[in-house]
């Protein structure tokens, strides 16, 4: 598991409503069993403040990632990888800084 997979909700009860988490931990940090992820959501009104929730593509269809929704979970718990979205780092970080600094 990669910094910026996408993987697939492996949780019943969430899934409907968050199909796809995205891994935003370091790769460096890949000895530890939990990892920090976001969870991606489908596009509302809510969700379009793009610089705190970039918009992803996967599977054909657009998801937000909601970053004010950051979690730690174990890596045993996620899905399989569907898409590694790197290309989009500066975009997460400048989310990420968003959430933490406002900046």
């Amino acid at each position: 598991m990669r910094q910026y997979d996408i993987c697939r909700n492996s949780n019943a009860v969430s899934r409907k409503q968050v199909p796809f988490v995205i891994v935003l931990q370091a790769d460096l940090m890949g000895e530890f069993s939990t990892v920090v992820v976001a969870p991606l959501m489908a596009e509302t009104a809510a969700t379009k403040i793009s610089r705190l929730n970039p918009s992803v593509k996967v599977l054909g269809k657009t998801y937000r990632v909601s970053m004010a929704e950051l979690a730690s979970v174990l890596r045993k718990q996620l899905g399989e990888v569907v898409v590694n979205v790197e290309e989009q780092h500066g975009e997460f970080v400048a989310a990420i800084d968003f959430v933490f600094t406002g900046i």
